[in-house]
């Protein structure tokens, strides 16, 4: 779900555990007001406080996580030659976010994806200029 700021004070909605670095996208029409703003994207079922969840969204935010746990651990980085960076692989399944105490892996997968374009970038500007 994308919604600005404004309207995320108005409904009390938590921020991304990775913001502003992940969960955040410029210049995209707000859900909830429809004004085209910086927004935060979230999944719907994060704006529900947990001990407010149905059985079917616990099970929902379980599989979601369990899914998200997967593609985690399976990121790998790959130099601009095209061959697997084992060394920035390991660096970046050293990161984590965290939501209440616990593994957030939602924000988690995010953020190692995001860790991983900006390595990749950097890598590319330094071998082949801007």
């Amino acid at each position: 779900m994308l919604f600005c700021e404004q309207c995320r004070d108005k409904k009390k909605w938590t921020r991304s555990a990775g913001y502003p670095y992940i969960g955040f996208r410029i210049g995209v029409r707000c859900e909830q007001c429809g004004a085209i703003k910086d927004c935060h994207d979230v999944p719907a079922i994060r704006l529900i406080p947990e001990k407010e969840f149905t059985i079917e969204q616990k099970m929902l935010d379980k599989t979601m996580q369990d899914g998200y746990r997967q593609k985690s651990e399976s990121l790998e980085v790959y130099h601009p030659s095209g061959r697997l960076w084992k060394s920035m692989t390991d660096e970046i399944q050293k990161s984590f976010a965290f939501r209440n105490g616990a593994v957030d892996w939602y924000d988690t997968y995010e953020l190692r994806v995001a860790l991983r374009e900006q390595i990749q970038n950097a890598e590319r500007r330094r071998k082949y200029g801007n």
